[in-house]
């Protein structure tokens, strides 16, 4: 499961300079505006987790049929393809609202370029690259989930035919587990650079002067 963007905040600047002080706001407008767009990424990640579940659940009653029980393990496999096809659409859904974000987040850069004090201009620069190294790894992320789901149809379809043999079911479960595998490596490094983006955040506004009250 992804991890996401710190909250909505809000913020009162201490910052002398009122060129510094708007640049520092224009940062802020634009990182907090990046995180509520990133709320929609966040409200996907439940329904995905419970198909992933749904479609597990199918799996385990269709290995549990009788070689004699071919109509009813094509009608788990059938649903366990639909279950997968919603997966499909929530993982679209997923994708474009990050999209949107990074399209927002892409504009902040010039802001920091802005910044007059040397010291806040790295860190702020250096967060912006976490940000990118996080949307890269989601890239990965999103081609290998892709990847995993076009194994999971062909198992169903599989599953769907006439003729099932042990062997071919096997071997494809064993690719399934591999490219799952790898999602999961992607996703426990998406998780770690948006852990780091985030406090990285929290330290630049505290250096720029922001003085923050989480919002309830």
């Amino acid at each position: 499961m992804h991890r996401y963007m710190c909250g909505w905040l809000a913020a009162a600047l201490l910052l002398s300079g009122c060129s510094e002080r708007n640049t520092v706001n224009d940062m802020y407008e634009g990182l907090e505006g990046v995180a509520r767009l990133e709320q929609r990424f966040e409200q996907e990640q439940e329904p995905l987790v419970m198909l992933e579940r749904k479609e597990k659940d199918l799996y385990r009653q269709i290995m549990s049929l009788g070689i004699e029980e071919r109509q009813k393990r094509r009608d788990l496999a059938v649903r366990a393809e639909q279950t997968l096809q919603e997966r499909e659409q929530h993982l679209s859904e997923e994708q474009h609202s990050l999209e949107r974000a990074r399209a927002r987040f892409q504009k902040i850069a010039l802001s920091a370029s802005r910044l007059r004090n040397k010291s806040l201009r790295k860190q702020g620069r250096e967060l912006l690259q976490l940000m990118d190294k996080r949307y890269q790894t989601y890239d990965e992320l999103h081609r290998q989930y892709e990847t995993a789901l076009a194994q999971d149809k062909e198992l169903y379809r599989l599953l769907q035919g006439d003729g099932v043999s042990f062997l071919p079911v096997q071997q494809q479960v064993k690719r399934i587990n591999e490219e799952y595998k790898r999602v999961q490596q992607l996703n426990e490094a998406f998780n770690q650079w948006t852990d780091q983006y985030n406090t990285r955040k929290q330290a630049f506004y505290r250096k720029s002067g922001l003085r923050i009250v989480v919002a309830e």
